[in-house]
């Protein structure tokens, strides 16, 4: 080698040591808040924006991720974000925690994978394990974590120990809102549930709700702080006066002194003259399964008649496809008296692949003195095209009833068969266990652990069938008024 091809060749060679394949992945947190959280032995969706940060000027792309959860973790499954549909999961390993997901344009295909600076997001369906009386604040991927080019083989670097930390709270909440159509300084109610998974007592409170639009939400009074028992629940009340009229979502959070639950929406609520709440019957729909979505509309005024109260078409929002089978019914009503209302219903046909969403927005119109009046568009639920999903045999209960067997039925629509069910145990202080609780069939063996009943069978639930699973309780404990309590199962 000459003299002036080592120099060459070394002048080169620092360049070639600087370009760098890297990558990052972060949690990200849901609306409202600055940390992404998930909770303690309850089943969570965990946001994973995945980033290619590389310096390489070479085509390479990253096309593949594959996320390994802390120990302790249970992986139910795991879906690419609406926003980037092509990607798919390639291999889930229940055992070893991991999730790979690629992309679907294949190697000869431009565009696939991600570019320098390019993003995707990735939603884990994820059990976080209760090993602690607080929350969890360093919980990250661990190492097996890793992002390559599945077509030249070129693997991305990055040290996990690096990422931003996800939290793992001891409180669950959710929260409901009654009623949910009213006039302006009318009087609502927030309901919160909130069951406290640690591993001791806690006192809890709940903050005063915030406003998720532009309509105020003023508290007029709000239950106080109360001890919660391990397993148990505490439900409380708030009274909300909305100052203007407009859609509104009640925000409320839950605490302790040392944990916060995730951040919790109630339905939509509409405040005003001519009003409306959207609901749908279905929101786990297999694919091509109807669901029925309903408007109910509400004249709060106590002096104006509306008069050719019809609905507009509805809007469907999210990623999946939906079919208009029959509706509106009826197609209008012709008058509205002050304190009147009436309910508007479509069926629908809805299709897509599993992690899917359906969501309707729905407007009314009417006339008004001659002149025509608008309301709010507002939206129902959030539906998913599943794989897989629960029945009960009673979705209300009474507080009076004693020994009452609830059926949990399974259903499967997946590729695999299902060999155990996990269905975690309701708040002990409102739903007590009968002596014979939990119960075996067939060949599916029962289990019981602090956190839930477990099922396990070596035929199992097939592809296209269903199993059901009872528990008998014996009596559940009253409370003020008709409170959702939620059902988790895995």
């Amino acid at each position: 080698m000459n003299v002036r091809i080592l120099a060459l060749f070394a002048v080169l060679l620092p360049a070639v040591g600087f370009s760098q394949t890297t990558w990052t992945v972060r949690p990200v947190p849901s609306a409202g808040e600055t940390v992404a959280r998930v909770v303690m032995e309850d089943a969570s969706d965990l946001v994973l924006e995945v980033t290619n940060t590389s310096t390489s000027t070479n085509d390479s792309r990253l096309s593949e991720v594959s996320f390994v959860l802390p120990a302790g973790y249970q992986l139910l499954g795991g879906l690419p974000a609406e926003e980037n549909p092509h990607w798919k999961v390639e291999y889930i390993d229940a055992n070893e925690r991991r999730i790979t997901f690629q992309s679907t344009r294949g190697c000869v295909d431009e565009g696939r994978g991600l570019a320098n600076n390019e993003s995707a997001r990735f939603v884990l369906s994820v059990v976080g394990p209760a090993n602690r009386n607080t929350d969890s604040t360093t919980e990250r991927l661990v190492a097996g974590t890793y992002a390559r080019d599945q077509c030249d083989g070129r693997s991305y670097t990055y040290n996990v120990n690096a990422m931003t930390a996800w939290t793992r709270s001891i409180l669950a909440a959710n929260v409901t809102l009654a009623p949910r159509v009213l006039a302006v300084n009318g009087s609502t109610v927030a309901r919160v549930v909130v069951e406290n998974r640690g591993t001791g007592a806690a006192t809890v409170s709940v903050d005063n709700p915030t406003s998720t639009s532009n309509v105020p939400l003023t508290t007029v009074t709000k239950d106080g702080g109360r001890s919660v028992a391990v397993r148990a629940a505490g439900v409380f009340a708030v009274n909300l006066r909305p100052t203007a009229a407009g859609a509104v979502a009640a925000r409320v959070r839950a605490r302790t002194s040392t944990a916060n639950a995730p951040l919790v929406d109630s339905p939509l609520a509409n405040v005003g003259n001519l009003v409306a709440a959207a609901d749908m019957d279905i929101v786990d729909a297999f694919s091509a399964e109807q669901v029925t979505l309903r408007l109910i509309v509400f004249n709060t005024s106590t002096t104006n008649t509306y008069t050719q109260v019809r609905p507009r078409a509805p809007v469907l929002l999210g990623s999946a496809t939906a079919s208009l089978v029959s509706g509106p019914s009826p197609e209008s009503v012709a008058q509205l008296a002050p304190g009147a209302s009436a309910q508007f219903t479509w069926r629908y046909q809805v299709s897509g692949s599993p992690g899917a969403s359906y969501q309707f927005q729905a407007q009314v119109d009417g006339t008004l003195n001659g002149s025509s009046v608008a309301g709010d568009p507002v939206t129902a639920r959030k539906g998913r095209i599943v794989e897989h999903r629960v029945r009960l045999s009673q979705e209300t209960v009474s507080t009076a009833a004693t020994s009452l067997t609830v059926a949990y039925t399974v259903q499967n629509r997946g590729t695999l068969p299902i060999y155990e069910v996990k269905l975690f145990k309701p708040a002990v202080n409102y739903f007590a266990v009968a002596a014979s609780g939990p119960q075996p069939f067939g060949d599916w063996n029962v289990y019981t652990d602090a956190t839930g009943y477990l099922w396990e069978s070596e035929s199992g639930i097939p592809v296209g069938g269903e199993a059901t699973f009872r528990i008998t309780y014996s009596g559940f404990t009253a409370v003020l008024s008709d409170t959702a309590f939620a059902t988790g199962w895995s």
